[in-house]
């Protein structure tokens, strides 16, 4: 039996769903990974590896997705910002440029 052209379709789609939603979680882990700095109130983490290999990985737009998906869900107050913080509120504060930067 062959694969119709439809199920390659939706196969594809679940591929590129997974993986942006697995970028995703790659960057949110890495704000578990960090390293601060005496001198900036800004620590150092993984998640600006993972969001750049997201992109390399995945291409432009896929990257973006997986880098919005991974915003979103830290606006929705999900812990994964840097110092495992979520909300709204840490896209106004001192790192609030570095989020809208990714």
């Amino acid at each position: 039996m062959a694969i119709q052209p439809t199920e390659l379709s939706q196969t594809k789609m679940l591929v590129k769903t997974t993986l942006v939603a697995l970028f995703a979680a790659f960057i949110a882990g890495g704000t578990f990974i960090a390293v601060p700095l005496p001198f900036s109130p800004i620590p150092v983490v993984l998640q600006n590896f993972f969001a750049l290999l997201s992109g390399i990985v995945l291409g432009p737009a896929m990257g973006t997705l997986a880098v919005g998906l991974y915003l979103g869900v830290g606006a929705l107050g999900f812990p994964v910002f840097a110092g495992a913080k979520g909300g709204i509120v840490h896209f106004f504060g001192p790192t609030g440029g570095y989020l809208v930067g990714y």
